[in-house]
């Protein structure tokens, strides 16, 4: 099982509408395999090529949080950099977009 399998499966299991990918790079790579929902984004500052379907967002994600505002989403997945800096300091920008705006 794929991690876009686990997404996927997530996505039909719960009935999610939302999903944002962050670190997308080469939407082929996973962006591109998840199922289309309604509201489906990726952010990336350097796309390889346009996705198939879904908003791209070329910038940090720090950027993206900025200029996002108010909303939320039902799924996540991160694929930064790879180190544990960065995977903390995205993962709880998440979690603190998602509870402020849920209260």
């Amino acid at each position: 099982m794929t991690r876009t399998d686990i997404i996927n499966s997530f996505i039909i299991k719960y009935g999610y509408k939302s999903y944002l990918e962050i670190g997308v790079e080469n939407p082929n790579n996973n962006f591109n395999k998840v199922i289309d929902v309604p509201s489906k984004h990726g952010v990336d500052p350097q796309w390889l090529q346009l996705p198939s379907f879904g908003k791209k967002h070329n910038c940090t994600s720090d950027s993206f949080f900025k200029k996002w505002g108010k909303g939320t989403v039902d799924i996540i997945f991160i694929d930064v950099l790879h180190t544990s800096a960065l995977m903390a300091h995205g993962a709880s920008t998440l979690v603190n977009n998602n509870n402020n705006k849920r209260q």
